[in-house]
């Protein structure tokens, strides 16, 4: 919301910054944390599974990241992209998990759940440097006039 409300750029970077700050070494630190974390909380009945806590957690970075592109995508007006982001990673979620599954189990789940978080972020990566591109480039046109064009050659 306050990334949305302010025009300031440098404003806007450190909403960003923050943003990351929170959701970025969390998902890191419980990863590397997972043995422990699922021996506490499953015993020694789920205390093999870990790798699967740890992609989970892993793969939250990814949608951390989708999140912010499509918040950035949300503030020029496009909403409707984020529609196609969810749609495509949908599918290609949903398809990779159950071959996943098929091949590997309770662990494919979890790598099922990283290609679609990963998807997102991809998808998302397109959508938003389109926008970003276009409001770039508008912006500079808008900076340039007839009068401050300067040209480099004297003659």
């Amino acid at each position: 919301i306050k990334l949305s409300k302010t025009q300031d750029i440098s404003m806007r970077k450190k909403h960003v910054r923050t943003f990351l700050l929170f959701t970025i070494p969390p998902p890191i630190l419980l990863g590397l944390l997972s043995p422990w974390i699922m021996q506490l909380a499953g015993g020694n009945k789920y205390a093999d599974s870990w790798p699967i806590l740890a992609v989970l957690y892993v793969s939250y970075i990814f949608y951390s990241y989708s999140n912010l592109q499509m918040s950035v995508v949300t503030i020029f007006g496009k909403s409707t992209e984020v529609l196609y982001r969810d749609a495509i990673a949908s599918i290609v979620g949903f398809s990779s998990t159950l071959i996943l599954i098929l091949i590997f189990g309770q662990y494919g789940l979890a790598w099922g759940q990283l290609i679609a978080y990963f998807t997102l972020f991809v998808a998302g990566y397109h959508i938003s440097k389109k926008y970003l591109n276009a409001e770039t480039a508008s912006n500079e046109n808008k900076n340039e006039s007839p009068g401050t064009i300067i040209s480099d050659d004297p003659a």
